[in-house]
């Protein structure tokens, strides 16, 4: 093996070790967040209240940084694909974790918006602060406390 061929190699692993650990940080934080607004959900409602529309998407997508996280792995340790050896399972089971995660960013307003008005909340005006614009949305027992 010459020198040009290691070099090369190297710089590819290198490069794909650096994804790997961008994903495997990525499913570190979805899946403890994800844990986190579950845990938060099922807690006693507030005066205030607010919400964000990725709240239950969190942990589907985490796990599918997982996957892809596994399969970088393994890639770099065995040099060769996933699929190549034990088949297409894995890999598309992503789609179905992505295809989780976009159901439920779409049913997550109507569960918290229930919710919420089943405990007499009222929807406030605006973004809450901290999110973007039609992703998040704020309730208070007084609209005096939408404010704040």
């Amino acid at each position: 093996m010459n020198i040009k061929s290691l070099v090369n190699k190297l710089k590819r692993v290198c490069t794909l070790a650096a994804g790997i650990i961008i994903f495997a940080a990525m499913t570190v934080y979805a899946l403890y967040s994800g844990y986190l607004n579950i845990v938060e959900f099922f807690k006693p409602i507030n005066e205030v209240e607010t919400y964000s529309r990725f709240s239950f998407s969190v942990i589907p997508m985490g796990t599918l940084t997982l996957v892809m996280t596994i399969i970088g792995i393994f890639y770099i340790v065995t040099g060769e694909r996933w699929e190549d050896r034990y088949g297409g399972a894995l890999p598309l089971s992503s789609l179905a974790f992505a295809g989780i995660a976009l159901v439920l960013t779409l049913i997550t307003p109507s569960i918290y918006e229930s919710k919420y008005e089943k405990a007499g909340l009222e929807q406030c005006r605006g973004t809450p602060v901290g999110h973007l614009p039609l992703f998040a949305k704020k309730f208070a027992i007084d609209p005096s406390l939408c404010k704040e």
